[in-house]
């Protein structure tokens, strides 16, 4: 929890006196309507990941949406897993934590070297019903029991917890791959009797509206396909 204590705290934009500057809300879907997020008060939100990539470069059109609607930066610190049990003893002996942590299956050193507060009490007022609902189900799994820190729940995980009936499919073999903007721009139409003929057309249709994507020209079609700039 001292990882969402640093988030909540950071969350306020001020001038270089202490007072706040009168929020200006852009236009925008991702646009913050409390004025909370506003570029007028920007913000600045320090990230640790654990991965082999890099950080997002400048013009990376989220970062961009990010700074423009809500005016946050975010400050990035890229560590490599095979570098990542040190910084964290790093972090822990001197109880300096960034905004917001990415980690992996280490995550369980943040937790049993005490960097984290438990959840329970906080549910336990009300204020907060759709994470109660959330967690309710599936709280005595979410919850630590390991014996090296008081128990409770601590993480509520992001993946494997369903709403509903389970409808998705999984396929791991080859496939002709389309993009859904491809799918946007024809109305998302019945794929049930898709032939190859119905699926390029769908890439040609697209291609004569959109000859360009982000100043060069729109790749239709690969194989392999690549990740950036083709309609399938």
């Amino acid at each position: 929890m001292a990882v969402a204590a640093a988030l909540s705290l950071s969350l306020f934009g001020c001038t270089a006196g202490g007072d706040e500057k009168e929020a200006v809300i852009p236009e925008g879907d991702l646009a913050d309507q409390s004025g909370t997020l506003t570029p007028s008060n920007p913000t600045e939100l320090s990230i640790y990941i654990e991965s082999p990539e890099q950080a997002p470069a400048a013009d990376n059109k989220i970062t961009k949406l990010l700074k423009d609607q809500l005016g946050v930066t975010l400050k990035y610190e890229i560590i490599t897993p095979e570098n990542s049990d040190q910084k964290i003893g790093v972090m822990l002996a001197g109880g300096d934590f960034p905004d917001l942590i990415g980690t992996g299956d280490i995550k369980l050193r943040f937790l049993e070297g005490g960097a984290l507060t438990p959840l329970d009490e906080m549910l336990a007022t009300g204020d907060y019903p759709n994470v109660e609902e959330y967690v309710e189900p599936y709280i005595k799994r979410m919850s630590y029991t390991g014996g090296a820190i008081e128990d409770g729940l601590y993480i509520l995980p992001n993946f494997n917890r369903f709403f509903g009936e389970v409808t998705a499919g999984t396929y791991y073999g080859p496939a002709f791959w389309i993009q859904k903007r491809v799918l946007a721009d024809a109305g998302y139409p019945d794929l049930s009797n898709m032939s190859i003929d119905d699926y390029f057309r769908l890439i040609e249709d697209f291609l004569a509206k959109n000859p360009q994507t982000e100043g060069a020209p729109t790749v239709g079609f690969e194989a392999p396909p690549r990740r950036e700039r083709s309609g399938s």
